[in-house]
């Protein structure tokens, strides 16, 4: 199931692969979150994700300078 193995009662996961995270907060039930969306104004550039780093590092981002 989404390469997070085994979980401890309360554990947090980065999945691996993915940009998202997993807590178990019981014996039977595991949440999932990720980055989000967003509206990038038009003078901003998107980066796209980064996979080789750890959630939320790995998420996606908006430069406007």
């Amino acid at each position: 199931m989404l390469g997070i193995g085994a979980m401890e009662k309360y554990e947090y996961k980065t999945v691996i692969g993915q940009c998202i995270w997993a807590v178990c907060d019981n014996d039977t039930t595991i949440y999932y979150g990720g980055c989000g969306k967003w509206n990038i104004p038009r003078n901003c550039k998107l980066f796209p994700e980064d996979l080789s780093k750890p959630y939320p590092h790995c998420c996606p981002y908006i430069d406007c300078s």
